[in-house]
């Protein structure tokens, strides 16, 4: 469907198909109009011509034609494509059967590398022992047709070509990647394998199907039998990725895929309720242990449109990601977007446990009392805190004080619940209820760090119903001012790569190896030729931080980029101070844990980085 898309999307400006629903209003280089999608009195929602996309900062709608008319229309996105084709004088037919022609071929092939894979793991024993070794059966390593890609830069490649496929048809699935000095050559024809290698090498492979039961795409999992052993294809292993999935491709969208879903769709409609983990171990694990109502995210960031077809079988949702800081960075965005899809969530906690895998190997049989301990969200924001913050100080309380009552937004028709959770709050910090309330009330008029860096509430870019953290803020700032200014703020964006928060990441990747580019001239996965991890809530995140970067950039001048420079240096730095707090913080609660249980193996080496972080600090403060 790519092409006729594109044909759609060069026919119709985005700005007259929203403007034939909603009245829209010129705002600079942008339209605002009152959203169509919730209820308000002030325009919240931004228009982009130059983006061809639209963004409400009041319920976080974000999207192009496709997603507007899905929304507004309430219908799936194939009437939305009849709808805007018909707008756009486009016949579908003449793409339908072109189109399924090429998918039906992919399908084949990836059938075939899935029982590639499946023999290889047969004839790999240190492979498949690693898999017994992790405590699955061999009924489940046959149920789920894990496999494993050899370590071999060709193997695939040419069993594929054995089987009769073409090579053009091969490069589309994602299975193998053209080398560089064959890049820029058009006729396919005229290339041998040579020009190609299998993108999965010396990987576990689990295949990722869709809900009509085809191989869609793969995860693989890097494997070394014996790290003194270097492996043939893979020299420098500690820079790959742990793991790696099959690029977009016309049978493959991971921000619409779930692992397993395929296989428990029956039992997540059953119990409605579903159990989201994070890699493909956790779910399997889950799976053999019995409790099937489980999907996972396949390592990638939770979507909105996963949400949204996972909202077809369950209203409710238990959210089961690692126990170390990322998984639980990733447990916090992912309740938002799960509350915004009208989901009831929970949250599971593994205290001694950095995985499901792990949990159950730790403690066999009870994976189903785990699950019907899983809290609600308030006592795993609560819970969370107290590992964040030293109370014990007045900053720690008040950083404590303003990120859970940042929380308890999420309560307001809820009185009952919210009194119980500002009573806990007050009994903790020793701070008056009333004061709470204010506190409450100022934190939903306003964010104390937006005036700072440049963006007031007159703007109307802000979000104001969804609280963000300071380093979610800074990160916008600094990412949202570097796209209007690429050459000039570059150099300072990657001097703090490591320090943004986890939703930028992609981002980053993509900055770092010099692709922002590709994402902002084409404006779809489908036409991104990387290797990078990125989906649709990646292109969407840029689409928005474009958006909120736009305000006045026709009038910069000379003098007002050397002011921005030292701005976005400030913002860099306060970013960089953010992380290493969190960090400390962090650190802290981690050295009192295993001081009390006396454990001492990694007690030295957390003090270590503790005391380092502690001077890199107060340097950087001076």
């Amino acid at each position: 469907m790519a092409d006729v898309r594109d044909e759609i999307k060069q026919k119709l400006n985005i700005v007259d198909v929203v403007g034939s629903y909603i009245k829209l209003q010129k705002a600079g280089v942008n339209y605002k109009a009152l959203c169509p999608f919730h209820k308000e009195k002030t325009p919240s929602f931004i228009v982009s011509p130059q983006r061809q996309f639209a963004h409400c900062f009041g319920c976080n709608f974000s999207g192009d034609i496709f997603t507007f008319v899905m929304k507004i229309e309430n219908v799936d996105f194939f009437t939305a494509l009849k709808i805007l084709a018909n707008k756009a004088g486009v016949n579908l037919s003449q793409y339908q059967s072109k189109e399924n022609s090429i998918k039906k071929t992919l399908f084949e092939i990836q059938e075939a590398a899935l029982i590639f894979f499946e023999q290889k793991l047969k004839e790999n024993t240190s492979a498949y022992n690693y898999l017994k070794n992790r405590g699955l059966s061999n009924q489940i390593i046959q149920e789920f047709h894990i496999g494993f890609a050899p370590d071999e830069w060709r193997s695939l490649t040419e069993y594929l070509i054995s089987k009769g496929f073409k090579l053009s048809d091969i490069e589309k699935t994602g299975l193998i990647i053209r080398k560089n000095e064959a890049a820029n050559i058009t006729d396919i024809n005229s290339l041998t394998t040579k020009f190609f290698f299998d993108r999965f090498r010396s990987r576990i492979m689990f295949p990722i199907f869709n809900l009509s039961n085809e191989p869609a795409g793969f995860t693989g999992r890097i494997f070394q039998a014996d790290k003194n052993i270097p492996l043939k294809t893979i020299k420098n292993i500690e820079e790959t990725g742990k793991y790696i999935n099959s690029p977009e491709t016309i049978i493959f969208n991971k921000s619409t895929l779930l692992f397993l879903l395929n296989k428990t769709k029956n039992f997540i409609q059953e119990k409605n309720e579903a159990i989201l983990v994070e890699g493909q171990m956790d779910a399997i694990a889950c799976y053999q242990e019995g409790v099937k109502n489980v999907v996972a995210c396949s390592s990638t960031a939770l979507t909105s449109e996963q949400l949204n077809i996972l909202k077809r079988y369950c209203s409710s949702l238990i959210l089961a990601y690692d126990n170390d800081q990322a998984g639980q960075e990733a447990t916090e965005r992912n309740i938002e977007l799960a509350l915004n899809a009208d989901f009831e969530v929970k949250v599971i906690t593994l205290n001694d446990a950095k995985d499901f895998s792990e949990f159950m190997n730790l403690h066999p049989k009870q994976l189903p009392n785990i699950i019907s301990l899983a809290k609600p969200i308030m006592e795993f924001y609560f819970n969370r805190a107290q590992t964040l913050f030293d109370i014990n100080t007045i900053k720690g309380k008040k950083d404590f004080m303003v990120y859970f009552l940042s929380k308890i937004k999420y309560l307001q028709n809820n009185i009952i619940e919210k009194s119980f959770w500002m009573d806990k709050l007050s009994s903790l910090l020793n701070i008056k209820v009333d004061l709470l309330e204010t506190e409450l009330h100022k934190l939903n008029q306003t964010n104390p760090y937006i005036q700072k860096f440049g963006i007031t509430q007159e703007d109307e870019i802000i979000n104001l119903n969804t609280i963000k953290t300071r380093a979610d803020i800074l990160g916008e700032k600094i990412l949202s001012s570097f796209l209007h200014n690429q050459d000039t703020l570059k150099d300072i964006v990657l001097s703090v790569e490591s320090y943004f928060p986890l939703q930028y990441s992609n981002i980053i990747k993509l900055i770092k190896n010099n692709k922002i580019q590709q994402v902002l001239k084409n404006q779809s996965v489908n036409d991104i030729d990387t290797n990078l991890d990125i989906n649709n809530d990646d292109i969407n995140l840029i689409n928005y931080l474009w958006i909120l970067g736009s305000k006045d950039i026709q009038n910069q001048t000379a003098s007002n980029t050397n002011m921005l420079i030292k701005e976005i240096q400030e913002c860099a730095k306060y970013l960089k101070q953010e992380h290493y707090k969190n960090r400390m913080l962090f650190l802290q609660n981690k050295i009192k844990e295993l001081e009390s249980t006396g454990s001492t193996a990694m007690l030295q080496e957390l003090i270590k980085e503790f005391k380092t972080l502690t001077e890199e600090t107060q340097q950087n403060e001076q």
